[in-house]
């Protein structure tokens, strides 16, 4: 499954099963094997896309789609960090503007800045830096 509109719509429909336990309508014994059947190829990636449906409503489509769902999941990240102090706009250009793995770096920083100073301290005075 691939995160075009479609995926982010049908994150929306998987909330609303799970929210409304309506995979039992199915028969199901549980809402994983509802995702099993619905996304055989990834029902983790299906996991992933319900949090970023459920953590960034603000954050119009066109914009999810623009920053793809890798980097969405690592935003989700810093919402959880820091709650209603999200501060949303900035956040959201720099998962569309840098490349992937400096946007990870950057919710990295985020997310645990008091290993990344002394990580930083280290590489400065490391041997292997000069």
């Amino acid at each position: 499954m691939s995160a075009t509109r479609n995926s982010w719509n049908w994150a929306a429909i998987c909330c609303e099963v799970r929210a409304g336990q309506y995979w039992r309508l199915d028969n199901l014994r549980s809402f994983d094997e509802y995702l099993e059947r619905k996304f055989p190829e990834s029902p983790r990636k299906a996991y992933y896309l319900m949090a970023i449906h459920e953590h960034l409503p603000r954050v119009p489509k066109s914009e999810l789609k623009l920053m793809g769902w890798t980097k969405a999941r690592e935003l989700v990240k810093v919402v959880r960090t820091n709650g209603r102090d999200f501060d949303c706009a900035p956040w959201v250009h720099k998962a569309i503007e840098l490349p992937r793995e400096e946007f990870r770096r950057e919710v990295e920083k985020q997310l645990t800045p008091a290993r990344f100073k002394v990580i930083s301290a280290l590489a400065e005075v490391s041997p292997k830096a000069r």
